[in-house]
Formats: structure tokens, sequence, C-alpha cells
């Protein structure tokens, strides 16, 4: 089996990250990554990127995958994407399951008709069904453009554009395959404004959620906060709605569903937040750890860090991708 390479590429407000990863068979290896700081500026609205000032601050990211091997995986918004499941007539095939999709969706997403940009995969069937259930992803194929040609732009070939939630999903079920004890942890994703809770990978990730959080609110509104760190004022502040949410996985999936929660995202490694999460969840807590993960010659003293998870997730899903394609 041919070596599969590809770089995940996550670019977000405060940082931009990037990993490469190479398959040959079911071996995996860290070729390299990188983060890149201050990257607000490049941003002219929460999902369109400014294509000069993007090439230009982002265009080291090439350097550090070799120079013929140029696929890429692009992490976008999570907010820019609309995900539904839609039921037809049971068997349609090509241009006829296309169109059937096309016109469901028309009616359910709020983007202009002529600026869509849709993706399908069809659900696993039930016995004796007479519809057939397809998993939708539908946004502005505006936006799909301005990142696809700013990535393009840099040298890379993109294949797979995945919203952030599924990137963190991908890299959930790749910590998994490591240590099958993590299988029942939910994951605790916290980045520079956002809280995000996943369920654990046998329920489904629609029921992950997400809260935007606005650090100089909290603080002006909590004096008391300023003497804490950022990340520990963020999770603080939502601390009660993911206990609620952990209480409806456990009732989606089983009382013993949930055994722990895993750390990622920016904020995951700061010292001291591991105990402050586990005490107000009252459940064991990990910080996502890719040690097992095989690195290059030439980076084995450089272990790739939790706040680089939806990079190397979406490298995850962008390898699946290239195997099945």
């Amino acid at each position: 089996m041919a070596r599969k390479w590809i770089t995940g590429i996550d670019i977000g407000h405060h940082s931009a990250k990037a990993v490469v990863l190479v398959r040959d068979g079911v071996s995996l290896t860290l070729v390299n990554h990188l983060e890149l700081n201050g990257c607000g500026a490049i941003f002219s609205d929460s999902h369109t990127l400014k294509h000069q000032d993007s090439v230009k601050k982002l265009k080291i990211l090439r350097k550090i995958a070799p120079l013929m091997r140029s696929n890429a995986a692009i992490v976008v918004p999570e907010s820019a994407v609309i995900s539904k499941v839609v039921s037809l007539e049971a068997r349609l095939e090509g241009q006829e399951q296309v169109f059937a999709i096309e016109q469901a969706m028309n009616h359910q997403t709020p983007f202009p008709n002529d600026d869509i940009a849709l993706d399908f995969v069809q659900e696993a069937p039930e016995q004796g069904a007479s519809s057939d259930a397809y998993r939708v992803h539908v946004t502005k194929q505006s936006m799909v453009s301005n990142w696809s040609q700013t990535i393009a732009k840099l040298g890379f070939k993109p294949k797979l554009m995945d919203t952030t939630n599924s990137a963190i999903r991908g890299a959930q079920s790749w910590l998994v395959t490591q240590a099958s004890s993590l299988s029942n942890f939910a994951v605790l994703e916290l980045g520079h404004q956002h809280v995000t809770l996943l369920p654990p990978t046998g329920v489904s990730p629609d029921l992950a959620k997400s809260w935007s959080i606005d650090i100089q609110d909290t603080l002006l509104s909590n004096p008391s906060a300023r003497f804490k760190s950022n990340s520990e004022v963020m999770f603080e502040s939502v601390a009660g709605r993911v206990v609620s949410q952990l209480q409806l996985y456990r009732s989606v999936a089983g009382i013993d569903s949930i055994s722990g929660v895993l750390l990622m995202g920016g904020h995951a490694m700061e010292e001291g937040l591991a105990s402050v999460v586990g005490k107000h969840l009252s459940c064991e807590v990990e910080v996502a750890d890719y040690s097992t993960l095989s690195c290059h010659k030439s980076k084995r003293s450089e272990r790739l860090p939790a706040s680089f998870s939806a990079a190397f997730g979406v490298a995850i899903n962008g390898l699946d991708w290239l195997a099945s394609h």
C-alpha cells in the first residue's frame, strides 16, 4: 500500500496550527508540526479570510511538509456549517440522489440558493426501512472558495474540509484506538474564546455542545476571577452547563457511559486545570496524550501537544478520505 501524506491545518483567530502526518499501511508517523500566533488580523469576519494577508502570514506552513507532499485537510469553523439528517425515498442513485438532497436542503438553510455548497454521506440503513437517511453538511460556496483558494495559494492541494467538532472527533477516535480505557471519556476542548464538549465515541457527535466565552466580560462581572487563570475562568463560567450535558450523555448511553473527561485545545495543558475540571465534574480527567504517535527521526524529541488536537484530527480524517477515494 502506497504511503499517504497529509497536512492538517487549523486556522483560528488566536493562532494557526499545522500537523504533517504520513500513513504507511497501519503505521502512522508525525513528520512535523508548527503553530503561528497572532492570526486575528487575517480574518475579515468570523468565517472569511483576507486573501493576501492570509497568504503572507501563513506561507511558512507550506515549508513544514516535503515539497512534493502537498495534500491538505482544513478545519473550518463549526458555526459556518449546518449539518442535518434527512430522510429520502429509498434506493435513489446518482444525479437523482443529489437532486433530492439539494431540494430537501434548499428549504432548511439560511443560505442563498445560489451560494450553497453541500456534501453528504448515507447513514447505515435500517433493516426493512422504506427510506434512506443521509447526513448532509451545508455551507456557503463563497466560504469554501475563500478558504480553499487561500490554502491553494500557499502551495497545498485541499482535499478535505471538515468542521472543528468533526476534527476533534477524529483525534478522539484515534486516541481510543491507542487506549481503550478512553472509550467512555467525553472530550472537553478549551479554545481561546469557546468551550466545546463532545460525547464518548459511542454516542452521536450531534450531541456536542459549544459555548462562546468573553473573558473580559466575565472578569468585569466577577472581579475575584482576576486572580485565576483564563482557562480556569472559562471553564468555571460553563461548569454547570457541562455537568448538565454530561448527565444528558449518561441518560442517552447508560449511567456508566461516562467514566472521565479528556482535555484538548489551547488551554488544555495549563497547570492545575485538570484538577479544577475534575473537582467540578467529579470524574477522572486526562489531557490528550499523543506520546504513542511515532515521530519522524528528526522530530523524536518533539511530542505533539494537546493544543494541536483539531489539526491532528482533521489530518486523520483527511488520511481516511484519501484511503477511500
